[in-house]
């Protein structure tokens, strides 16, 4: 398997090889918009969306943003002849400069169990919630004191999204997911995995969870899908059950 593929403002090098200037300002600062998606046989998924919240983001943090074509173009480079299942990354940065990373991605994290904690959501003062930057010192830091997979973002209300993803709860049997609003990123693995409850029949309540009463919890990300809460704060949780069971997708490799 490869170790991975890099794209540095048109230039295709091994990842381990892609280079950055180390006085480039935008990356020391953390100037930066960028967008994870997951890698099916060489496909990257829903890459069109999120080209599209890529541009908004862009255009919030006033960071440049490259025609679509070039872009496109990048990432088929970086995936010539990639095959395993992957997980790619587009970065732009203010100071002008393009990113795209390619590298392997388990498949054991797709639908796979995470462990989380909570945290109280506080939001970049300038970009607000709706913009997927590059400046995640604090959210990180965080993370890393807590030892878990991700950290679950609330207003001391409601659950409103995690650090990686979007949030979602089972409460007597029903989907609960937060609407696309102000109050978060919005999210294109909320929105796919919606589209696919509406295929199987199964309902979804578009409103914000509480912070407790709920039968099973569940956050989402383009990379990972939906993936099942076992642990919140230290303190198992149910898992996987009928409902999330059915809408996670599994991954076939070639």
């Amino acid at each position: 398997m490869k170790a991975g593929s890099a794209c540095v403002d048109g230039v295709v090098t091994d990842l381990a090889n892609a280079k950055l200037p180390v006085w480039d300002e935008a990356f020391l600062s953390g100037w930066t918009v960028f967008e994870t998606l997951r890698v099916e046989n060489g496909v990257p998924l829903y890459l069109d969306r999120h080209l599209l919240r890529l541009e908004r983001s862009a255009a919030s943090a006033e960071v440049p943003m490259p025609k679509w074509k070039r872009l496109m173009e990048e990432v088929e480079e970086v995936l010539q002849g990639w095959l395993s299942l992957g997980r790619l990354r587009i970065t732009l940065t203010g100071s002008g400069r393009r990113v795209v990373t390619v590298e392997p991605l388990d498949p054991a994290v797709v639908n796979g169990p995470v462990r989380v904690s909570m945290a109280l959501g506080a939001w970049d003062p300038a970009l607000g919630p709706t913009v997927k930057h590059g400046n995640r010192m604090g959210w990180n830091l965080l993370l890393k004191r807590s030892g878990g997979d991700d950290l679950l973002l609330t207003d001391s209300k409601v659950l409103v999204e995690s650090v990686r993803g979007a949030v979602w709860a089972v409460i007597d049997g029903e989907l609960w997911t937060p609407p696309e609003d102000q109050r978060s990123l919005p999210s294109i693995s909320r929105a796919v995995i919606v589209e696919r409850a509406q295929r199987l029949g199964i309902g979804v309540r578009r409103d914000y969870p509480p912070l407790q009463g709920w039968d099973a919890l569940y956050i989402s990300s383009s990379v990972r899908d939906l993936c099942p809460v076992v642990e919140l704060d230290g303190r198992p949780l149910s898992g996987l059950e009928r409902i999330g069971r059915a809408l996670s997708v599994g991954v076939v490799q070639p």
